[in-house]
């Protein structure tokens, strides 16, 4: 044994390398078995043979015993150090110390060179590089490797690379003795990070901003001016009269300004609990927030942060959809996730995934949802709709559990309602500046003390408040004026003033005195009456900070006025219109320019209206120029008139300016008129015209061109201008062998001008024969013989010789008008008990029909009149009511007639209230109907009908007849059929606390007579009476079952104070549509009046019970509207007389 394994082998001691001494602490010597000579091989013995070098001496030796051996594969030491440690993500706390390159890494258990297996202790993320020194017990080893790598006994190794999770290194001693080894295992864990931080994130084409959403828990919605001072109050305040409100022109809440689209947040959230995960938003300014700005603790409102968790962008409204491209903090992050976005793989050629990589991307079922995308690389299109649309982008760290939610908002601004032009181009505005005396603009500032800044990115909450400050500033004005506001932060940090910058623009500067006042008094906080509302005054102190200043500039166009005269210098013929395009298109936007379409950008040369009479004179012309601009179906109508100066006539001049014809007896009224041949031109000198043998005279009426003319006669006669001059049918033939000569003699007294009328005599048997007349100086100026004169349909024709043809070769000419067919024309009510009325006619042959409809009290209408009408001819007065305003026209009418105590209005002219032609596939010679709708059922109207026939003359030409007057169907009156007008408030009553009338019985005052208090007198009416009630208010509605509408339609009714009792409130009228299964709308007000109003209106209507009459706002058409009237409880009041007012358009 001691041979073979050496002294002390079994003492169980721990000897130092001298082997004399115990330590408890000191390395354990290997015990090795000698050679056995018995055993191993001449060459093995060989190999162990002692040394003599050094054997009295422990330093270098061959056996066990000694230091240094060379059958010794032990380590004497092992350290560990950090070798490099990288600097911090975006978003990770400082390095430790312990990370810092060069510090040691300790590790379990302590060595000792008979332990082989060893754990470092935890090490930062962030440390990637180690070094490691192992020193050998023997200097005598062959080598030491780490993981296979050869190193220095005693020295640290090169950097080595950890990666993520556990790293095993083994480290391999080899002795002197190559065949004895020795392994040492180390294990080091480098822990994946949770960093779930984005570096950046970027949307396409579009800046980011950070968001909080604003804090408006408590901030009342916002009231229009004149809902909050209404008309009540403004008389009780002494202000007469409010542009604003009084004009009928009030500018749109800002939820209107918008083209028929619902504007909805739609959120976007991951279904995944483990995806929930918000990631804590931190104060900008906290330490923890590498920004760089933060020393100066400016928080900028622009480009991203990725500590702040909620952004938004503002798209335009033809932005359907933006691409994300977001990139993390760490490029080992494991997942990107993105919703809700386009799936392309289900719709790879839509736009936003034509050319993509779709292996990018990850998916999940359906059109659109969650997909995961790389760092840095870009996103499928996110779907954008009208209003604010919410996507999530989740970050998932490289520890998989990690993970910060992003949020992005996105505002689609729906296209604006507004149809409008900037603008008409140099040559007009010029015209506009010339015509009207400069503006005066007033600038100022208002500063929102109350706005946090980063609620300004919100372009609604933005567009709110603007449209709040522009409605008030212009209620403060009290003038005619167009007020624009902008609010914005005065720069892109968090410590910057929100300020609304307000332009007011006056046509006449006197009017900006009152604004002016109001602003330097601080007119919106302390003026009773002219104070902002609540929702404006939440965002306070407000205060001015900039201005007012006051300029003048010159007039020019302006796209909120609509309507311009204007005066063209002398010689235009053309009018130049350039129309610039919108800023952004927009869809829907169409302009038409005299209605021919309109390119923006382009000039446009509109041509001046020419001079129709005389060589070189001209009156002044109008020209009158629409451009209509829409935005789908949204219309507005720009229209210039232009006025030509007048040309003065040379003292030459002796043509004629006008020539009129008429036929009949002496009264004027019963004359027709008689139309001629070539249409009249100041340079003809020859017409024909055809009347009938039954008439008595011919009247020709006719004017010089040149008001200085020296002299005027027909056949002989002087007359005054326009002066009807009678030829009687037996004068035309034997006197003036059926000619009419007009002529005119010039200012120079000098220089004459004949005009001859041929006028032929229409009898049973045909046109009745004339003798040729040889002086003619017409006859063969036309055709190579003289021929058919121009435009001679009701000229007597003539053979080639210039003979008048026989008779019965020219009995067939169709030269009479039409006829309608027995029992028509028809004008009746409909049978649906709606207010329109249903037109009927049929013709005795082909023909076209013109009809007009007008109210009774208007003058009856010639043929001419029906036609220009029918045809709409701009160059005509057609007699329609002015504005089209139908319904105030009759109701301002009606008015009138019954303050001066007459049964109907005095006669008008104007007063045509539809006009149209009707046409058919048989050339009405089979019944047409037309049906007018939505008409005014307290009026009996009157139609006209003027039937015009498809004649030819004898050259083939059109060459209609139409009747000499119109045939008149009186009295029609709307609502009037078999079924009556249906009554939509006829309903019983639901919810009345008091007596139990029916509410049918209320219509047109039917309800039979109740007793009611009037001034403690016991009165009869006819009402429903509403009885002042100790417990409260009184109210009752409609049924929802017959509330329906056909057009549209104003309530109107009666309602009286019936007693003298001083009680107070309001009485209200309101409205609902409440459909059968359908949502239920919410209670719209369409009249209130204070209880003290009403008894001074009732005071002034009679000395005892005076009703009032009320025409409420105007009510859609359709169904299931529902009335809701209510009073203050503490008065007793009545109501009759309820009926509906269709508003006619």
């Amino acid at each position: 044994e001691m041979l073979e394994y050496g002294p002390g082998a079994y003492e169980g001691l721990r000897h130092l390398s001298s082997g004399d001494q115990a330590d408890p602490g000191g390395a354990i010597r290997e015990m090795r078995p000698f050679p056995v000579p018995f055993r191993d091989s001449p060459a093995f013995l060989s190999s162990l043979e002692w040394k003599d070098e050094g054997a009295d001496d422990e330093g270098y030796c061959g056996n066990w015993l000694c230091a240094n051996s060379v059958v010794d594969a032990t380590l004497a030491g092992l350290e560990v150090r950090v070798s490099r440690t990288n600097a911090p993500l975006t978003g990770d706390a400082p390095n430790p110390a312990s990370a810092a390159p060069n510090t040691t890494i300790s590790y379990a258990p302590a060595f000792h060179n008979e332990t082989k297996f060893y754990v470092a202790a935890d090490i930062a993320t962030k440390t990637d590089r180690i070094s490691i020194k192992a020193t050998a017990a023997s200097n005598l080893i062959t080598n030491v490797t780490i993981n296979g790598v050869g190193v220095n006994s005693g020295v640290f190794s090169g950097d080595i690379d950890l990666a993520f999770g556990l790293n095993v290194f083994e480290i391999v001693v080899t002795a002197g003795h190559y065949h004895i080894q020795s392994t040492y295992t180390l294990q080091v864990s480098r822990p994946v990070h949770d960093n779930s931080y984005l570096a950046d994130m970027v949307v396409s084409h579009h800046e980011l901003f950070k968001y909080e959403a604003p804090n408006l828990t408590d901030v009342p919605k916002p009231v229009a001016p004149c809902d909050l001072y209404d008309a009540s109050f403004r008389s009780s305040s002494g202000l007469a009269y409010q542009p604003m409100c009084d004009s009928g022109v009030v500018s749109a809440a800002p939820s209107a300004l918008h083209y028929g689209f619902e504007l909805s947040e739609t959120s976007w959230n991951l279904n995944d609990d483990s995806l929930q995960a918000l990631a804590e938003v931190v104060d900008p300014t906290a330490d923890n927030v590498d920004d760089a700005n933060h020393a100066s603790h400016a928080f900028h409102f622009d480009g991203f942060h990725y500590h702040w968790f909620d952004y938004i962008i503002v798209a335009d409204t033809r932005t359907d959809y933006v691409i994300v491209n977001a990139s993390t903090a760490d490029a080992n992050a494991e997942l990107i996730t993105i919703g809700q976005v386009r799936n392309c793989h289900a719709m790879p050629r839509t736009s936003g995934c034509v050319g993509k990589d779709f292996d990018a991307w990850g998916w999940v079922s359906g059109d659109h949802g969650f997909t995961s995308v790389k760092s840095e690389r870009y996103s499928p299109p996110v779907d954008l709709r009208y209003g604010t649309t919410l996507t999530t982008i989740t970050v998932t760290a490289h520890d998989s559990a990690s993970k910060s939610v992003y949020t992005l908002r996105t505002a689609r601004m729906p296209p604006k309602i507004d149809a409008e032009i900037r603008g008409v181009g140099a040559f007009l505005d010029a015209l506009i500046s010339q015509a009207r005396q400069p503006r005066t603009e007033v600038t100022f500032t208002f500063r929102l003390g109350g706005v946090d800044a980063i609620w300004t990115l919100d372009p609604f909450l933005r567009e709110t408040i603007e449209v709040q400050i522009q409605n008030f500033v212009r209620y403060a004005a009290v003038a005619d004026v167009h007020v624009f506001a902008d609010v914005s932060s005065s720069n892109k940090t968090r410590a910057g003033d929100v300020d609304a910058v307000v332009k007011a623009i006056f046509p006449y500067p006197a009017d900006a005195t009152t604004l002016m006042t109001w602003i330097s008094q601080e007119g919106w906080v302390n003026t009773p009456g002219f104070t902002f509302d609540e929702y404006l005054l939440n965002f306070g102190p407000i205060s001015v900070v900039q201005g007012p200043t006051r300029t003048t500039t010159p007039s020019i166009f302006a796209p909120w006025r609509k309507t311009y005269y204007l005066d063209l210098p002398a010689g235009t013929n053309y009018v130049p219109i350039t129309i610039p395009p919108t800023e952004s298109p927009v869809d829907g936007y169409a302009i038409t320019i005299d209605d021919e379409p309109y390119a923006p950008g382009s000039t446009k040369f509109v041509e001046v209206v020419k001079c129709a009479i005389g060589p070189v004179h001209c009156d002044a012309q109008k020209t009158t120029i629409t451009i209509d601009v829409c935005v789908f179906e949204t219309c507005a109508k720009y229209v210039f008139v232009l006025t030509s100066p007048p040309s003065p006539a040379p003292i030459d001049d002796a043509s004629l300016r006008d020539l009129n014809i008429t036929a009949g007896p002496s009264d004027a009224s019963s004359r027709v008129g008689v139309e001629y041949t070539p249409a009249f031109h100041y340079a003809q000198r020859t017409y024909r015209a055809a009347v009938d043998s039954s008439l008595e005279r011919v009247y020709v009426a006719a004017a010089p061109n040149s008001p200085r003319y020296s002299g005027l006669f027909v056949n002989g006669r002087r007359v005054a201008p326009y002066a009807s001059v009678a030829v009687s049918m037996t004068e035309l033939e034997r006197d003036y062998n059926g000619v009419v000569t007009i002529r005119v003699i010039a200012e120079d007294t000098k220089t004459t001008f004949e005009t001859k009328i041929r006028v032929f005599v229409r009898s049973p048997f045909g046109f009745r024969a004339e003798e040729a007349n040889a002086l003619d100086e017409l006859k063969g100026k036309f055709g190579d013989s003289g021929g058919v004169l121009p435009g001679g349909r009701r000229s007597k024709p003539e053979t080639s010789d210039g003979q008048a043809m026989p008779n019965t070769l020219v009995v067939g000419l169709d030269v009479d008008p039409p006829k309608f067919a027995e029992s028509y024309p028809r004008v009746e009510p409909l049978w649906e008990g709606g207010p329109h009325l249903e037109l009927t006619a049929r013709t005795s042959e082909p023909s076209v029909v013109y009809y007009a409809l007008t109210v009774p009290w208007a003058r009856p209408p010639t043929t001419r009149e029906v036609i220009d009408a029918a045809k709409q001819k701009s160059d005509t007065a057609t007699r329609l009511i002015a504005g089209g305003n139908v319904s105030g026209f009759i109701s301002t009418s009606l008015a009138a007639a019954a303050a001066a105590g007459a049964a109907s209005p005095a006669q008008t002219e104007s007063g045509f209230v539809a006009a149209g032609v009707m046409t058919s596939a048989h050339h009405m010679t089979r019944e047409r109907r037309v049906f007018l709708t939505c008409l005014d059922p307290d009026v009996g109207f009157d139609a006209y009908f003027v039937a015009e026939d498809r004649a030819l003359d004898l050259a083939l030409n059109p060459s209609p007849n139409a009747q000499p007057s119109p045939t008149a169907v009186f009295g029609a009156r709307p609502g009037g059929g078999p079924n009556g007008l249906a009554a939509p408030w006829s309903d019983a009553l639901a919810d009345v606390a008091i007596d139990p009338k029916t509410f049918a019985s209320v219509i047109g005052g039917g309800i039979a007579a109740v007793t009611a208090p009037v001034g403690g007198v016991a009165t009869s009416t006819r009402a429903l009476v509403f009885p002042a009630s100790p417990s409260g208010a009184q109210s009752l509605s409609t049924a929802a079952a017959v509330g329906a509408l056909p057009c549209d339609a104003a309530v109107r009714f009666e309602v009286s104070p019936l007693d003298d009792a001083a009680g107070a409130g309001d009485l209200v009228l309101e409205t609902r549509r409440e459909p059968t299964g359908g949502i239920v709308t919410a209670w719209r007000e369409v009249w209130r009046m204070s209880m003290s109003d009403l008894r001074a209106a009732s005071a002034a209507a009679s000395a005892s019970v005076g009703w009032v009459s009320v025409v409420a706002e105007t009510l859609d058409a359709g169904e299931d509207h529902v009335l809701r009237w209510s009073g203050p409880g503490n008065a007793t009041w009545g109501l009759r007389n309820v009926s509906t007012r269709y508003v006619v358009p």
